[in-house]
């Protein structure tokens, strides 16, 4: 799965640059020591098929994010969805699908790349997400999935989307307020940023709470700056805070203090 993620994003390199890059890629992942004693034979750990998982779930997006076709692209990430909804009824690790998609989401957004296509891989991928994951636990509910610190801001993003297709991909921008001067100043991403807040403020207090918005802020302010307060949540490996000193240890052999592997990644970065 790793190494049809890499090749994918290579792609553009050429398919032999780009298999050669996948394969070196996977060579340096299956060696990381933090990795071998959860993936190694015999032991236990859910988080060797949580990453499969995690990494399907990428290929697919990706791969539907760069297909030309529409129904190919809305069959790919309806296959998004559905690994990334098996990920997340195995493994709590499914926050970095979320928060990885949506920044994707929010950055290409911002950069006006958002189009018919890319609304539906987007739209297709979250749907699926929920329809495949919240009638098969208990763990998580749909009001827990829209207003969750990961899930709910790819629902936040995924609001955006829409804002902006319908505002400015369709024959809603040739109306006359569209067409105002001191509007047409705002640039448009920014335009369906603000539309959409005021949208969701309206939303979550009619259905949720008038305090529902702030609330959700300050949750995502706190996961930020003290995501971790308990023993409980420390004893979880991926819960552990990413302090250099730490990450140095993994990036193996050190000569001369110097972790090789580390600054071979940074170089080839």
């Amino acid at each position: 799965a790793f190494f049809l993620l890499v090749r994918k994003i290579f792609e553009v390199k050429g398919i032999k640059i780009s298999n050669i890059i996948a394969l070196l890629a996977s060579i340096f992942l299956v060696t990381l020591p933090s990795l071998l004693p959860r993936t190694i034979a015999g032991i236990p750990e859910k988080e060797a098929l949580g990453f499969g998982l995690m990494f399907f779930a990428f290929y697919f997006f990706l791969s539907a994010w760069k297909s030309k076709k529409i129904s190919k692209a809305l069959v790919l990430g309806i296959l998004a969805g559905i690994f990334t909804a098996l990920m997340a009824l195995i493994w709590g690790g499914v926050i970095f699908v979320f928060a990885v998609i949506a920044i994707a989401g929010f950055i290409s957004l911002i950069f006006g790349k958002i189009g018919k296509r890319e609304l539906i891989v987007y739209s297709s991928w979250i749907l699926c997400s929920a329809i495949f994951w919240l009638p098969f636990t208990l763990r998580m509910t749909l009001r827990n999935f829209l207003t969750s610190s990961t899930s709910g801001v790819a629902i936040i993003v995924w609001l955006f989307l829409i804002i902006y297709f319908v505002l400015f991909k369709t024959k809603i921008q040739n109306t006359k307020i569209l067409q105002n001067p001191k509007i047409n100043k705002i640039p448009r991403p920014i335009l369906a940023i603000i539309i959409s807040f005021v949208i969701l403020i309206f939303l979550s207090s009619v259905f949720l709470s008038p305090k529902a918005t702030i609330d959700f802020g300050g949750n995502i302010i706190s996961k930020l700056s003290s995501p971790y307060s308990d023993r409980l949540s420390f004893t979880v490996a991926e819960n552990k805070q990413p302090f250099f000193s730490d990450w140095k240890q993994n990036f193996g052999p050190i000569v001369q203090n110097i972790p090789l592997f580390f600054w071979l990644f940074f170089v080839g970065s």
